[in-house]
């Protein structure tokens, strides 16, 4: 007989990642074995398997924190990037090199409403920085750029502004997964499911008693009694360093 998630008290206490590790792993040796051997209806494991990784997908959402300190980071690097350039094309203007005073004088003329740049919203931000470094890329101007030295820095400013997108893109995507799901609710269809395929192979199993339906259910009742055990463990250790803090502070009292 299959053990349920249900059938163990850490169930509702593990956290997120330790579920998905469990899922996980159920997951995989249903694909090890195979669907179709065990009966298992293409629908049915296509939705777990849909379920589990949304639940990845939430758990991506603790980290939107790191994005948001990486999206400063860039944004920090691109500003940065863009006020070297724009610093350059203004110096060069007075340059006894005619070639590239008048080099900067044009570059000057498009970029010199660009200064207050990093005050603007962030998308405003992106959308301003695109437009510039389209004009930057344009046959009359890569000229000018190039007279000027800043070859090197526009390319890197243009990768950066390409981090920064791809960035703020991952965010909303995870932000907007958010918003329509919660771990609460995408472990309880799981369960729900998890039941319903262990059901299915379980009664398969008696109709059709073999190695491998032995073997497979005693590897995931083993996969689920490990979790049980690891989690025992975790919450242990977890005492004991309570009590060692405990200790600490009553000494130094």
């Amino acid at each position: 007989m299959f053990l349920r998630f249900k059938d163990f008290g850490f169930a509702k206490r593990c956290n997120k990642a330790e579920y998905a590790s469990i899922s996980g792993a159920f997951i995989e040796r249903i694909e090890e074995v195979g669907a179709e051997s065990l009966h298992i209806p293409d629908e049915l494991f296509r939705l777990y398997k849909e379920k589990h990784h949304i639940l990845l997908s939430i758990i991506g959402i603790s980290r939107i924190s790191d994005e948001t300190g990486r999206i400063a980071l860039l944004s920090s690097q691109l500003i940065m990037m863009l006020k070297y350039i724009l610093s350059v094309i203004r110096s060069a203007r007075t340059l006894v090199d005619k070639k590239k005073s008048s080099a900067a004088i044009c570059l000057y003329n498009l970029t010199k409403n660009h200064t207050k740049t990093r005050r603007l919203p962030q998308m405003q931000k992106l959308a301003t920085i695109n437009s510039l470094l389209g004009e930057f890329s344009k046959p009359e101007l890569a000229v000018h750029i190039k007279t000027l030295g800043l070859d090197a820095e526009v390319e890197q400013l243009m990768q950066l502004n390409a981090d920064y997108e791809s960035l703020i893109e991952s965010r909303s995507d995870t932000q907007i997964i958010n918003h329509q799901y919660t771990s609460k609710a995408i472990r309880k269809e799981m369960d729900e499911l998890y039941d319903a395929i262990t059901s299915i192979v379980w009664s398969f199993s008696i109709i059709e008693p073999s190695e491998m339906y032995t073997r497979f259910i005693k590897t995931i009742n083993k996969i689920l009694a490990d979790a049980q055990r690891a989690y025992n463990q975790r919450r242990a250790q977890s005492s004991t360093n309570q009590d060692d803090d405990d200790a600490t502070e009553d000494a130094l009292d």
